[in-house]
């Protein structure tokens, strides 16, 4: 009995000693744990301390010098939109921002200041809030070129989009003897590796596929929209645009996971014949990951990564020093011809620099193409003919009206037919009391010519009750997919909100009456009142969709209305689909 008593007494002592050295050891490992994750938290996070003691603002609330919306003589003007990598989230000064950076290399050499690179970014802003920045403050300072600094995330994610990469739990955290288990290092440093095991089991999605998958999803054509709309913006503003596109900082060798968002960009630039830098090829591909990033915890670029950006930049870009006159050559040429020395555009640039006369008029030719340039004071003037090879055939004329006040802008296109010779195109923008007149006319050497006619306001407009949105063209709002989105698909969906009978009515009155193809406003009358709000609902959502169709080029919108069908969010959304294919097939 004794002998047992010894035997359980030994047991329980091992038992005591082995639980105490297991609790010691996990005492250290957590504390182990804990300290260094203390010490890289306070090195790698970037919290609301690090921004008061880091970050100013100028009068607009951007990182950034303050610059007036006048455009000083002789200067060339960029402005960058982008999200917290372009606002310099994690770079402790501003000098040290790549936009920053890539404003002094321009410089560098020059007797005078002649380029000023303005930074419209801001932490978590997409690509729909750099849009709206664009609209609110960005076109008010003039720029000559617009260039969006794109990221991964800027993307929009759509509706019903299904992707997880979260870490997954091990045990219930909440409720694991009353601890919070988030708080304890052994606890995390388990999660992360059972996480991480997952991954390559196949088990659980990576960050990188859910981003791979985003870009392959409704979100891409969502995004096509805001990029489509700047440039459009760029186009009839005669403004050059160009994008660059930034890296995630993470594996920047063959095994980068974020391969298809780069793709995708590049497919994107070569249809819509956009100038693109992808920095990940040109810059980043190959270096040591750790050493561009702020921190292994945040993926911000810090300093060394921010240099990369602006030298990857100014070697594409940094040509733009050669020219002495840029400020009076670039209207009439392409940001790509400009950067790839144009002949016309360097000889016209030497022709500028030694012409002292007030009235000052060149003309040009090299090899098929013939350009006429008048400047008299401060309004210049210029014509480029492009004509069939080794022939005075016509194939386009391209011309330009526009002072450096901006109070006289007139721009024009006209495409010969190669046949006849005969005008078959012609496109006309004109500045008329701040609005942008544009009229196309195809067709223009047969029976039946069409034209178009649009007006372009490109106005931030605040909107009743708090809010804000777009107006593109005038009195027509932009119709924001991801404002839209939910709006289509929610059963509450109802726009006459709490109006009465008689303003419903009314509204649709004018509604008709603004556009025609919505319905007959003398018809209104006879429509009973328990369908008008109805029909006024109705009406909204189909006029809601052929408004997005003005600015989707045929990848978003079908496949929204195929979601609508297949959803059925309800009996007024399938109506006005049913209208608006009704309104298609009829080719109105």
């Amino acid at each position: 009995m004794a002998k047992q008593y010894l035997n359980v007494k030994t047991f329980l002592i091992n038992f005591c000693v082995l639980a105490f050295a297991l609790g010691l050891c996990l005492g250290l490992i957590e504390l182990a744990l804990r300290f260094g994750k203390n010490v890289e938290q306070e090195r790698s996070s970037i919290t609301k301390e690090w921004q008061k003691k880091h970050v100013k603002t100028n009068r607009l609330g951007y990182r950034d010098n303050e610059y007036g919306y006048e455009k000083p003589q002789g200067i060339f003007r960029i402005l960058v939109l982008g999200d917290s990598q372009t606002f310099g989230q994690g770079v402790e000064r501003l000098e040290d921002t790549w936009p920053k950076k890539l404003e002094v290399k321009l410089n560098a050499g020059m007797n005078s200041k002649r380029f000023e690179v303005l930074n419209v970014s801001g932490p978590g802003w997409n690509s729909d809030t750099q849009l709206y920045e664009l609209f609110k403050y960005g076109l008010k300072f003039d720029p000559d070129l617009v260039l969006p600094a794109y990221y991964h995330n800027d993307i929009p994610t759509p509706l019903f989009f299904e992707c997880d990469s979260s870490d997954r739990t091990i045990v219930p955290e909440d409720a694991f003897l009353g601890l919070d288990l988030n708080e304890l290092g052994t606890y995390q440093f388990l999660k992360f590796r059972v996480n991480r095991a997952l991954e390559k089991l196949g088990r659980k999605s990576t960050f990188g596929e859910c981003v791979n998958k985003l870009y392959e999803s409704r979100g891409w054509d969502m995004e096509k929209i805001y990029l489509d709309t700047m440039s459009l913006t760029a186009k009839v503003k005669n403004i050059h645009f160009m994008i660059s596109v930034l890296p995630v900082v993470y594996e920047l060798n063959e095994n980068y996971p974020f391969k298809v968002m780069h793709s995708q960009m590049k497919k994107y630039c070569r249809e819509r014949e956009i100038y693109c830098v992808d920095l990940f090829d040109e810059g980043f591909r190959g270096l040591d990951s750790d050493e561009v990033a702020f921190s292994k915890v945040d993926r911000h670029f810090n300093e060394k990564g921010a240099e990369v950006v602006a030298q990857t930049l100014y070697e594409k870009i940094g040509v733009l020093k050669s020219y002495r006159n840029l400020d009076r050559i670039h209207g009439a040429f392409s940001i790509q011809e400009l950067l790839e020395k144009h002949t016309l555009a360097t000889d016209l640039d030497a022709r500028l620099s030694n012409a002292n006369e007030e009235k000052t008029s060149v003309k040009l030719a090299y090899n098929d193409e013939v350009l006429f340039v008048e400047e008299v004071d401060s309004q210049r003037s210029f014509e480029r003919n492009f004509f069939k090879k080794g022939t005075q055939k016509k194939e386009i004329t391209v011309k330009g009206v526009f002072d450096s006040r901006k109070k006289t802008f007139e721009m024009e296109k006209i495409i010969f037919d190669r046949k006849s010779g005969k005008e078959s195109f012609k496109e006309k923008i004109k500045l008329e009391n701040g609005i942008y007149k544009l009229k196309a006319t195809n067709g223009l050497n047969s029976g039946s010519p069409k034209t178009i006619q649009k007006s372009f306001t490109f106005k931030h407009v605040g909107a009743y009750g708090g809010g804000y949105h777009l107006e593109v063209e005038e009195g027509i709002s932009f119709p924001d997919p991801k404002v839209l989105e939910p709006l289509l698909f929610s059963e509450e969906y109802n726009p006459a909100g709490g109006m009465g009978f008689e303003d419903v009515r009314r509204l649709l009155i004018k509604m008709f009456k603004d556009n025609p193809s919505l319905g007959d406003w003398r018809k209104t009358e006879q429509i009973p009142k328990a369908k008008i709000l109805d029909l006024f609902n109705q009406k909204i959502f189909f006029q809601d969709l052929l408004v997005l169709k003005r600015y989707d080029k045929g990848d978003y919108l079908p496949k929204l209305i195929r979601l609508i069908i297949e959803r059925e969010p309800s009996l007024l959304a399938l109506r006005a689909v049913a209208e608006y294919k009704n309104f298609v097939r009829q080719g109105r």
